[in-house]
């Protein structure tokens, strides 16, 4: 009972996070202003995006946790594009495990 209890807690939580990153990413893309505030906003979503990720697979969301996968990419390719090298170099290891994971599942996808 106390393991069922825990994982409640925990699942309860990991939902609570869920709806704070869902407000933040709602809050960052209506919110628009300067420069500055648009660099803010960038990693303000890629950090929003991976961690709603990793909280979806955590619930086997699995199709859900793509799709921010997918964003995550989306918004690293949106930077290289602008020629933005130095946000991407610092996200170096966030944008490998995203091209991983995207990765894994169509290797293993069977052929139509």
């Amino acid at each position: 009972m106390d393991r069922k209890r825990r994982h409640n807690e925990i699942n309860s939580f990991l939902k609570a996070g869920l709806r704070l990153y869902e407000l933040c990413h709602e809050t960052s893309t209506s919110c628009r202003g300067d420069e500055h505030e648009q660099s803010i906003d960038v990693w303000l979503i890629i950090a929003i995006f991976n961690n709603v990720e990793q909280i979806h697979r955590e619930f086997k969301n699995f199709d859900t946790a793509r799709e921010c996968s997918e964003k995550l990419l989306q918004t690293f390719m949106f930077l290289v594009v602008h020629e933005e090298f130095n946000v991407v170099e610092k996200l170096e290891g966030i944008l490998a495990n995203v091209v991983k994971r995207l990765l894994v599942k169509s290797v293993v996808a069977p052929a139509a």
